[in-house]
């Protein structure tokens, strides 16, 4: 196909987006968000606490943004995972994806995939991003830190690890469904240990933990899954 063409067809549709926009109902908000905003704090063989909102995520997001956040530590000390679950609120600028936020805090994007998490016999898609960012360690000495982060966007009665299709489905629903989801994006983060420790657990063995941790997780306030 052509550029013309191609461009040609965005057009309209994007034409016709805006028309469906322009004469649609308004939606009816209700309760209109996919999960519970409430973490467990034990957890499989962890133990949680619960994270305060920092400095800058007050300054940054909207006031009415829900966040609820806890780092887990296993009862031998050599695992940690953080859930954090972010809820949007009227101004839609709460929800991103990480690879905007992720290298101002100093983090490095090596690799990004697409992976699907077992829960309860069913599948939850999400985008998986390895990173790294120098860290010193007590000799003294930089070394790479690497970790994984886990992310989906989450909504009234769907799921998805994209951006694109969040933002698609968010005017397609509110159009065709009269339905407004209130996002939810939810993030599991994991510190691969050989990346600072040559006898740590590697990105494999952190992967397996990972799955463990989501498949437990994820029904205690995604209610999608909640019995």
């Amino acid at each position: 196909m052509s550029v013309f063409w191609r461009g040609l067809i965005v057009a309209i549709l994007t034409a016709l987006t805006v028309l469906a926009c322009i004469f649609s109902p308004t939606a009816d908000l209700g309760d209109s968000s996919g999960v519970v905003m409430k973490l467990p704090l034990y957890i499989l063989d962890y133990d949680g606490e619960e994270y305060e909102w920092e400095d800058r995520e007050r300054e940054l997001l909207p006031k009415d943004t829900g966040i609820e956040r806890v780092r887990y530590i296993s009862h031998e000390g050599d695992r940690q995972i953080t859930c954090s679950i972010v809820l949007a609120g009227d101004d839609s600028r709460s929800i991103h994806r990480p690879e905007i936020c992720l290298p101002s805090q100093g983090w490095r994007i090596k690799g990004r995939f697409v992976r699907d998490f077992e829960v309860k016999g069913e599948t939850q898609s999400a985008t998986v991003l390895l990173v790294e960012r120098d860290v010193q360690l007590k000799s003294g000495e930089t070394t790479k830190l690497l970790s994984y982060n886990v992310y989906w966007f989450v909504g009234k009665d769907l799921t998805t690890h994209s951006h694109i299709e969040r933002v698609w489905k968010t005017s397609w629903d509110n159009v065709f469904r009269n339905v407004n989801h209130r996002w939810a994006y939810v993030t599991v983060n994991s510190m691969i240990p050989s990346s600072v420790d040559p006898n740590g657990a590697g990105e494999e063995e952190t992967m397996k933990v990972i799955e463990e941790f989501i498949s437990d997780v994820v029904p205690r306030f995604q209610k999608s899954f909640m019995d």
